[in-house]
């Protein structure tokens, strides 16, 4: 006979095995990210200096929760946002030097999300793989001199606040690739 007791326990293990479950696919889903990156990463070595791809992971890292946040998952970018709702989305630069010459590496739209760090919602630009994110965040790099700081602020005062939390970033990747 089936007690009660004997059914509590079935289910506190059914769903100790869905959180198992979860977790594991959380993971999976990471590491399978991160080698996406990586990957994707890889196929500009020989496009980009090597200081340039150091930040691009730095950002990319910094920007995307090592790789682990929504908005990366969905995004492909290191939280590059819309300052337009019409292509090129205030990118005009980017667009110019790389997306209307290499259009695989442009964005495919926007999406709505809350920012990671404040949690305001924001527009993002949204690309088809982490390799068109790589291209457009390596060719704004390109742009402005490898200064990663212009990538989060416009005041020399927030690049320099932004360049002291990059520098606390080892790039893993960049120094594998380079090894």
């Amino acid at each position: 006979m089936y007690s009660q007791k004997k059914f509590q326990i079935d289910i506190l293990i059914i769903i100790f095995i869905i959180i198992i479950i979860l977790v594991m696919n959380k993971i999976l889903k990471n590491k399978i990210m991160k080698t996406y990156f990586y990957k994707s990463l890889a196929k500009f070595k020989d496009v980009f200096p090597k200081e340039v791809l150091e930040n691009i992971e730095k950002i990319y890292r910094l920007e995307t929760a090592n790789f682990k946040s929504e908005q990366y998952y969905n995004t492909y970018s290191a939280g590059m946002e819309a300052f337009s709702d019409k292509y090129p989305y205030g990118w005009t630069s980017i667009a110019n030097n790389l997306w209307n010459i290499h259009q695989e590496y442009a964005p495919v739209g926007i999406i709505t999300m809350a920012e990671n760090r404040t949690g305001k919602t924001k527009y993002f630009l949204k690309f088809k793989t982490p390799e068109a994110g790589i291209a457009s965040l390596g060719t704004f790099l390109e742009i402005y001199k490898n200064n990663a700081g212009r990538w989060y602020s416009l005041t020399i005062s927030g690049q320099a606040e932004y360049l002291e939390k990059l520098k606390k970033i080892e790039a893993k990747y960049v120094k594998e690739l380079f090894s």
